[in-house]
Parts: C-alpha cells; sequence; structure tokens
C-alpha cells in the first residue's frame, strides 16, 4: 500500500539504497496501470520528482507514455524544468496544454520561454494565458515582471 511504499522511501533514502525502493515504486506504478487506483498515481507524482538522478525522469517519462493526461505532463514538464531542461520542459507543457488549457502550465510555459531566452515567446504565451485567465494575478506579475 502507499504508506508501506513511503516508509521505504524514507528507508532507501537513509540507506542510501534506492533499489529497494525502485522494485516497489515499479509494483506502485503497475498496480496504478492495472487498476486506475487514484492513490497510487497520486503517490507516484507526489514523489516522482524527489528520486534521485535520472530516476524521476524516466518513471515520469513512463507514465506519460502509458497514460498520458495533462496534469502528468504539467508534472513532467516541472520536473524537466526544475532541472533547467528549459527546451525539454517547453515541449512538454505545450503538449500539456493541447490536453488541456491550464493557468499554471500557461504561466510554467512562460517563465520556460523567459529563461530559454525566448523572450518573445514568452510575452506571447503569457498574454494568450492571461487574455484565458484574466483572474491569474501571477501570471499578470509575471508579465509585468519580464516585460520591465
Amino acid at each position: 500500500d502507499v504508506d508501506a511504499l513511503d516508509r521505504l522511501l524514507r528507508i532507501s533514502v537513509e540507506t542510501k539504497n534506492i533499489e529497494i525502493f525502485m522494485k516497489y515504486y515499479q509494483h506502485a506504478i503497475h498496480t496504478y496501470m492495472e487498476t486506475n487506483e487514484k492513490e497510487y498515481m497520486e503517490y507516484i507524482v507526489q514523489t516522482a520528482p524527489h528520486l534521485p538522478g535520472e530516476n524521476s525522469l524516466r518513471v515520469l517519462n513512463f507514465i506519460c507514455l502509458h497514460s498520458p493526461s495533462s496534469s502528468i505532463l504539467f508534472l513532467f514538464g516541472s520536473v524537466l524544468h526544475q532541472k533547467k531542461q528549459f527546451k525539454k520542459a517547453i515541449s512538454i507543457y505545450q503538449n500539456s496544454l493541447v490536453l488541456d488549457k491550464n493557468a499554471d502550465v500557461y504561466h510554467n510555459l512562460g517563465i520556460a520561454f523567459w529563461q530559454n531566452n525566448q523572450k518573445e515567446e514568452a510575452n506571447d504565451i503569457l498574454v494568450k494565458g492571461i487574455k484565458n485567465f484574466p483572474q491569474d494575478k501571477d501570471m499578470k506579475k509575471t508579465l509585468e515582471m519580464i516585460s520591465n
């Protein structure tokens, strides 16, 4: 169950023996794929970014291939973004927007464009995001910041 996975994660991080955790983590992924139980997906999504090395990218890539959704793509883009892999993050965020227009995706995509020195694209996507989500104050602040 999810609590047991969480305990295994803590133990494997403390002992630096991630192989044990990865074995059970893969079990959680397969259980989710077979059952679609929401708690497994939530656990995978919440913990994947904290896996060591490239494991987080491997796990999220696997999930995106087998169960693509806007929220999974957004998370995958966020992990790439945090790892400063801006071009890849941009591509994933754009795919997320195809599935579902979301203010957070527009915002992060604008920031990723900006950090990748694509200033015009950053401006354009934030303007488009604000047009679709006029109540989003964070996007407006970011647009003001990059416009100065």
